[in-house]
């Protein structure tokens, strides 16, 4: 199982806000981010392979 912590945001000014989706998705494993602008961008994320255990911890 992966854990993933997501932030999403609009800007507080009416103006600037856009009906896409923003934010940031972080692998809670593996300290990875991205900035995300749209669903496509953090399924994306969500969805790319992990690297192995072991190349996180070499020896």
């Amino acid at each position: 199982m992966t854990t993933f912590v997501v932030r999403i945001w609009q800007p507080s000014d009416p103006a600037e806000a856009r009906d896409d989706l923003r934010g940031i998705i972080e692998n809670a494993a593996t300290g990875d981010a991205i900035r995300f602008s749209g669903a496509e961008e953090l399924l994306a994320f969500i969805s790319a392979p992990a690297a192995p255990e072991s190349s996180l911890n070499p020896p």
